[in-house]
């Protein structure tokens, strides 16, 4: 014969599957964000930006408009969490961008 569930036991179980949904949910998250393909400086993309994976390496005199200092992670387009490798960029759909990358894009940040 099967035991009647307590009203307290119900509640407890209730408020651990609630507890765990945001957990879950985060863990989703960020399993589809690693779906995404990192953008390549040989993309077509890439070129059409002047997107150079790391900003340590791009030359000024082929972009002159770059400045020490600027990167992907302080642009305006770009749209990720600090300390992270890679992330999102508004002009780059479908494909994350290097934190430490640089495009002829670049703009800076506004200040918070």
């Amino acid at each position: 014969m099967r035991q009647p569930i307590d009203r307290r036991s119900l509640l407890k179980g209730m408020l651990t599957g609630a507890a765990a949904l945001p957990v879950a949910a985060s863990l989703v998250r960020t399993a589809q964000a690693d779906d995404f393909p990192t953008l390549k400086e040989g993309d077509t993309a890439a070129k059409s930006i002047g997107y150079v994976a790391d900003a340590g390496k791009v030359d000024p005199r082929v972009y002159p408009a770059f400045r020490k200092g600027q990167a992907c992670s302080n642009c305006k387009l770009y749209i990720g969490d600090a300390g992270q490798p890679k992330g999102a960029c508004e002009l780059v759909l479908g494909q994350y961008v290097l934190a430490r990358a640089w495009c002829k894009a670049w703009e800076a940040k506004p200040k918070a």
